[in-house]
């Protein structure tokens, strides 16, 4: 199943590689349709042909280059995701734990006293 590319208007709006197909498509268009009502065109068929193939590789080539967009077409940043509020457990193990570390510092304040001495 096809479907459309995520940033189709941005690509038809401002590519350089669509840009050129479209131009392309229009001169291989009147290359074939201006031989039927003109007995000599403006360009010979060959340079016309070489015309159309330079703007293909333009096309391709411009296909792979990156191109700067417009702050408009630029994805939007991700929020930083909310971060949640504390849970009553939470609470009571932050305190436990600073229980703890105040009785381990008292100890080791003693045993250092006592070693002193």
């Amino acid at each position: 199943m096809l479907k459309l590319h995520e940033e189709a208007k941005w690509i038809v709006s401002h590519a350089w590689s669509f840009r050129f197909l479209v131009l392309a498509a229009a001169l291989s268009g009147a290359e074939g349709i201006l031989p039927l009502f003109m007995d000599h065109p403006p360009l010979p068929r060959r340079i016309f042909a070489v015309v159309v193939f330079l703007i293909i590789v333009s096309a391709m080539v411009a296909r792979i280059i990156v191109q700067r967009r417009p702050p408009e077409f630029l994805p939007p940043s991700p929020e930083p995701a909310p971060t949640p509020a504390p849970s009553p457990a939470t609470d009571l193990m932050n305190q436990a734990a600073a229980i703890a570390n105040a009785a381990t510092a008292a100890n080791t304040a003693a045993i250092t006293a006592q070693a002193a001495q």
